[in-house]
């Protein structure tokens, strides 16, 4: 008898968090003089979510041997983070240790990143005689994911000074495609399967921070 088999699983999560990281050294010469010392912190803060779907869906045929599956799974996700980085930087003349310097970073770095996917698979295998069996299969995964990270200096008691050179933000977007077929023969305890599957992908890379796109296909 012919039957079927449908399976659907749902996933998801939501995380925060908090880190914080400080620290001071110094470094001396020879003369036991003083030449630089440096305090840091490192606080970051990270939020996301994450959720991901599968159904399958399998059809035993009438026939021993055939069967027919297909499969689809979304996946998407979404985090970002703020890290805010302080270092307060002290110089000295190594010859005398008299201070010499001082400087300050004080600088927020925000990171926010999204990924989207889409795949699906169909396959179907048949055996062809008492001794030989055939599958081919066909799948398929878009991704489209994005990435925007900027990094603001403290001017005037707020983080809005832009720092370009630090700065980034990305689209990128790759569909794949593949198709394979898999042969076997068995006769007693002698079993030899042969396959193959190729492969097409394309690629595409936008910066928007210049409007630049890149194209690959291979």
């Amino acid at each position: 008898d012919s039957f079927s088999i449908v399976k659907i699983s749902l996933n998801g999560n939501w995380n925060n968090s908090h880190n914080l990281d400080t620290g001071f050294q110094q470094s001396e010469n020879e003369l036991g003089f003083l030449v630089n010392n440096s305090k840091q912190s490192i606080s970051q803060w990270k939020s996301g979510r994450n959720f991901s779907a599968n159904i399958g869906y399998k059809r035993q045929f009438r026939k021993k041997g055939r069967t027919l599956s297909f499969s689809l799974q979304e996946d998407d996700s979404h985090n970002n983070s703020d890290t805010y980085n302080y270092s307060a930087n002290t110089y000295f003349e190594p010859s005398s240790g008299a201070f010499t310097k001082s400087d300050t970073l004080n600088q927020l770095q925000t990171q926010n990143g999204d990924l989207q996917s889409v795949a699906a698979q169909v396959r179907y295998s048949d055996r062809i005689s008492e001794h030989f069996a055939a599958s081919i299969e066909y799948s398929w995964k878009r991704s489209d994911a994005g990435n925007v990270f900027s990094t603001f200096n403290k001017f005037n008691g707020k983080y809005e000074n832009k720092v370009d050179t630090l700065s980034n933000n990305y689209h990128f977007v790759s569909n794949t495609n593949v198709t394979g077929a898999t042969f076997s023969w068995n006769q007693k305890k002698i079993q030899v399967t042969v396959g193959s599957k190729v492969f097409f992908t394309g690629f595409q890379q936008r910066n928007n921070e210049i409007n630049q796109v890149n194209k690959r296909n291979f």
